[in-house]
């Protein structure tokens, strides 16, 4: 049980990380595309 609760909450931890890696990528695209427009 213990084992199983460590490995789930990496888990969610590393996940967690990446989509909010993700959204900071897609916030700098879509402040790049916006700047890009406006030009």
């Amino acid at each position: 049980m213990g084992v199983t609760g460590n490995i789930s909450q990496r888990v969610s931890l590393r996940g967690s990380v990446a989509w909010q890696k993700g959204s900071d990528d897609f916030a700098q695209t879509a402040g790049f595309l916006s700047m890009t427009v406006k030009w």
